[in-house]
Protein backbone atom coordinates (compact mmCIF):
# COMPACT_ATOMS: atom_id res chain seq x y z
CA UNK A 1 0.00 0.00 0.00
CA UNK A 2 2.84 2.93 0.57
CA UNK A 3 4.45 1.82 -2.62
CA UNK A 4 4.52 4.82 -4.90
CA UNK A 5 2.27 3.65 -8.18
CA UNK A 6 3.83 7.01 -10.28
CA UNK A 7 6.14 5.69 -13.10
CA UNK A 8 8.64 5.27 -13.91
CA UNK A 9 10.45 4.20 -10.74
CA UNK A 10 14.17 5.07 -10.57
CA UNK A 11 16.21 2.23 -10.97
CA UNK A 12 18.57 1.43 -7.56
CA UNK A 13 22.57 1.99 -7.90
CA UNK A 14 25.04 0.58 -6.45
CA UNK A 15 26.69 1.95 -3.27
CA UNK A 16 30.85 3.17 -3.59
CA UNK A 17 32.65 0.63 -2.45
CA UNK A 18 34.40 1.58 0.53
CA UNK A 19 37.99 1.24 0.61
CA UNK A 20 39.10 1.32 4.29
CA UNK A 21 37.84 0.20 7.36
CA UNK A 22 36.05 2.36 9.92
CA UNK A 23 34.40 4.64 7.46
CA UNK A 24 31.14 4.14 6.36
CA UNK A 25 28.43 2.40 8.13
CA UNK A 26 24.57 1.19 7.49
CA UNK A 27 21.82 1.89 10.18
CA UNK A 28 18.27 -0.04 10.71
CA UNK A 29 16.14 -0.82 13.70
CA UNK A 30 14.45 -4.09 13.94
CA UNK A 31 11.09 -3.63 15.84
CA UNK A 32 9.32 -6.27 17.58
CA UNK A 33 11.57 -8.56 19.52
CA UNK A 34 11.02 -9.76 22.49
CA UNK A 35 11.47 -7.45 25.62
CA UNK A 36 14.60 -8.69 27.10
CA UNK A 37 15.45 -8.24 31.03
CA UNK A 38 15.54 -4.40 30.77
CA UNK A 39 12.35 -4.03 29.03
CA UNK A 40 13.94 -3.02 25.53
CA UNK A 41 12.17 -3.96 22.23
CA UNK A 42 14.11 -3.32 19.54
CA UNK A 43 17.33 -3.33 18.06
CA UNK A 44 19.53 -0.78 16.75
CA UNK A 45 21.55 -2.69 13.71
CA UNK A 46 24.62 -0.85 12.18
CA UNK A 47 26.92 -2.56 10.40
CA UNK A 48 30.35 -1.19 8.93
CA UNK A 49 30.48 -1.43 5.52
CA UNK A 50 33.94 -2.87 4.37
CA UNK A 51 34.16 -5.81 7.20
CA UNK A 52 30.83 -5.99 7.72
CA UNK A 53 31.11 -5.80 11.50
CA UNK A 54 27.41 -5.69 12.95
CA UNK A 55 26.96 -4.00 16.54
CA UNK A 56 23.58 -4.64 18.05
CA UNK A 57 22.38 -1.69 20.57
CA UNK A 58 19.07 -2.57 22.26
CA UNK A 59 16.85 0.10 22.59
CA UNK A 60 13.11 0.80 23.22
CA UNK A 61 10.56 1.41 20.25
CA UNK A 62 9.39 5.01 21.80
CA UNK A 63 12.75 5.98 21.68
CA UNK A 64 14.08 9.54 20.05
CA UNK A 65 16.41 11.10 18.26
CA UNK A 66 18.14 12.55 20.66
CA UNK A 67 18.27 9.35 22.43
CA UNK A 68 19.14 7.16 19.44
CA UNK A 69 21.81 9.70 18.76
CA UNK A 70 22.89 9.01 22.89
CA UNK A 71 23.48 5.50 21.89
CA UNK A 72 25.27 5.36 18.92
CA UNK A 73 27.50 7.70 20.63
CA UNK A 74 27.77 5.42 23.22
CA UNK A 75 28.26 2.34 21.20
CA UNK A 76 29.40 2.83 17.85
CA UNK A 77 31.59 6.40 18.31
CA UNK A 78 33.50 5.30 21.13
CA UNK A 79 34.65 1.84 18.99
CA UNK A 80 34.90 3.11 15.49
CA UNK A 81 35.06 6.91 15.64
CA UNK A 82 33.25 9.43 13.63
CA UNK A 83 32.35 7.86 10.39
CA UNK A 84 32.56 9.12 6.50
CA UNK A 85 28.92 7.97 5.48
CA UNK A 86 25.64 6.72 6.78
CA UNK A 87 23.07 4.87 4.53
CA UNK A 88 19.89 4.46 6.15
CA UNK A 89 16.35 3.94 5.54
CA UNK A 90 15.11 6.02 8.29
CA UNK A 91 12.69 8.53 8.09
CA UNK A 92 14.24 11.57 6.99
CA UNK A 93 13.15 14.39 9.63
CA UNK A 94 14.63 11.42 12.56
CA UNK A 95 17.98 11.27 10.72
CA UNK A 96 18.62 15.12 10.66
CA UNK A 97 17.74 15.66 13.82
CA UNK A 98 20.31 12.58 14.93
CA UNK A 99 22.61 14.05 12.87
CA UNK A 100 22.56 17.27 14.90
CA UNK A 101 22.48 16.00 18.42
CA UNK A 102 25.29 13.16 17.18
CA UNK A 103 27.28 17.08 16.33
CA UNK A 104 26.24 19.07 19.40
CA UNK A 105 27.58 15.99 21.44
CA UNK A 106 30.84 15.87 19.68
CA UNK A 107 31.33 19.81 20.23
CA UNK A 108 30.79 20.28 16.59
CA UNK A 109 28.69 23.75 15.69
CA UNK A 110 27.42 23.98 12.63
CA UNK A 111 26.32 27.26 10.46
CA UNK A 112 23.61 27.10 8.34
CA UNK A 113 24.08 30.18 6.43
CA UNK A 114 21.89 31.14 3.54
CA UNK A 115 23.42 30.52 0.26
CA UNK A 116 24.07 34.12 -1.61
CA UNK A 117 21.94 34.15 -4.59
CA UNK A 118 23.41 35.96 -7.37
CA UNK A 119 22.14 39.14 -8.16
CA UNK A 120 20.59 39.92 -11.85
CA UNK A 121 22.68 41.71 -14.47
Amino acid sequence: MAKSHVLPHALYSPLPITMAQDEDISLDYIKGSPRTQRSKESIMVVVEQFSKMAHFVPCHTTHDASQMANLYFKGIVRLHGILRSMVSNVDTKLLIHFWLILLRRMGTHHNLAPLATPKPK
